[in-house]
């Protein structure tokens, strides 16, 4: 797949082949996402925690799940999922309605990111470190400590990085970096103070 290709190119190339006609299984549709794959089922899996409050029960599994993909984002391989849940076929009716839906929400995106500081995104070690401080996150979001932003925090990190890479935009990135810092310092003050006195500030 040609780097270089845009998020709303790869999905619409999909989109007008034969190869979702009799639905797709989570790793063909990987194989066919290829390097963009991990990170766009990273925004995917942070969707639920983009609202202030904790949601209770779902950032253990969700986190697992960011963090099985950052493994295969840090070692450059392949992301295989375990076979029951590779296997899975999601219906081609699904697929259409859930690529156009993030076609849509992609060319909002692409107005306001554009290729800058690129080696953020491309460089093979920007590429580990962005795995890694997205596996960080992950671990935050898992934190069972239920306080507003809570979630929130590491889940907007993740989301602007996962969308830095995906657009080629390095600005992006550093936003994510902010971010990730201040939910590193949101959770060891409350780890420090406890969630009372935090709470007097928030």
């Amino acid at each position: 797949m040609n780097p270089e290709r845009s998020v709303t190119e790869v999905l619409d190339s999909i989109l007008v082949s034969d190869s979702h006609m009799d639905g797709l299984s989570l790793s063909k549709l990987m194989a066919l996402l290829q390097e963009k794959g991990p990170f766009l089922f990273i925004i995917i899996l942070c969707t639920p925690f983009l609202l202030p409050l904790s949601i209770p029960g779902v950032s253990l599994p969700f986190g697992l799940m960011i963090i099985y993909l950052c493994f295969g984002i840090i070692s450059k391989r392949d992301v295989k999922f375990p076979r029951r849940l590779s296997n899975h076929t999601i219906k081609s009716k699904h697929i259409i309605r859930l690529m156009k839906g993030v076609i849509k929400i992609f060319r909002k995106i692409e107005r306001w990111t554009s290729p800058r500081l690129e080696f953020l995104a491309i460089h093979r070690i920007s590429l580990t470190i962005n795995g890694l401080v997205i596996l960080f996150c992950a671990i935050v979001l898992m934190v069972p400590v239920p306080i507003p932003l809570g979630n929130a925090l590491p889940a907007y990190a993740m989301l602007f990085l996962s969308i830095g890479f995906l657009q080629r935009d390095g600005v992006m990135i550093i936003l994510g970096y902010i971010l990730t810092l201040i939910s590193a310092t949101y959770f060891v003050a409350i780890a420090i103070l406890g969630v009372n006195s935090v709470m007097l500030f928030v």
